[in-house]
């Protein structure tokens, strides 16, 4: 279970050519994304977890088709976070 929801970050945050910190208040700026993140998530939050893909965005939960645009992966995560045992496992790295 914890592999399949490891694939579940937006893929926006994970791309090759995302731009560099390159001072203090960049880094401090992607914390504060991270922790915004992680709360929707933490709280449940479909719509707040929506908005941080693209309108376009996709995402692929594991044991669900592909969803894509916006409002499909709002969906999708309406579904995932009102699973019984939904996993709150993300953190940011220490």
């Amino acid at each position: 279970m914890i592999r399949a929801f490891a694939f579940l970050v937006p893929m926006t945050m994970m791309a090759a050519d995302m731009p560099v910190a390159n001072s203090d208040a960049d880094k401090q700026q992607i914390l504060k994304n991270d922790e915004a993140w992680l709360n929707a998530v933490a709280t449940k939050d479909p719509k707040a977890i929506a908005a941080f893909y693209a309108e376009d965005g996709s995402i692929l939960a594991p044991g669900m088709p592909i969803a894509k645009g916006r409002d499909a992966v709002e969906a999708a995560w309406k579904g995932l976070v009102g699973m019984k045992d939904f996993p709150h496992l993300f953190a940011l790295p220490c």
